[in-house]
């Protein structure tokens, strides 16, 4: 759910905290759905670089709540000199990558294990985390 200036900062089913990434049966009667947004948003900012140490730009960095890494969050593309910046983000504990060449979604099994191996990126309200990711083919 994205709406500008805004993030989801918690959901709940029924008063149950759902998980990020966890399916929901919407059609199932009587359930009561609450999202929690935030104003107090943070952003990643950082570098892509080969192994190395050079700047890359044609990558596709991916983000993702740490606790669900299976798909990327965001995605971006670095400038020409591989810096990247990623806001409107809700405060919590991300993972980020780099992906080079190619469409990234074609094998989710590369990028879910690429993510789980990454180093946690901590966002907080009205601040900026900053990480180098490595890009890899």
């Amino acid at each position: 759910m994205r709406m500008p200036g805004y993030a989801v900062a918690a959901t709940t089913l029924n008063g149950t905290p759902v998980p990020v990434g966890a399916s929901i049966d919407l059609l199932s009667p009587e359930s009561e759905l609450t999202y929690v947004l935030t104003t107090e948003l943070g952003s990643v900012t950082g570098m892509v670089r080969d192994s190395d140490r050079n700047a890359v730009f044609d990558a596709t960095v991916v983000l993702a709540p740490e606790s669900y890494v299976d798909r990327g969050e965001e995605i971006v593309t670095p400038d020409g000199s591989g810096r990247f910046a990623i806001g409107g983000l809700a405060a919590g504990r991300y993972k980020a990558i780099a992906v080079r060449g190619g469409d990234w979604r074609v094998d989710t099994g590369i990028i879910r294990e690429r993510m789980r191996k990454a180093d946690v990126v901590v966002v907080k309200a009205r601040e900026s985390a900053n990480v180098d990711v490595v890009a890899e083919k």
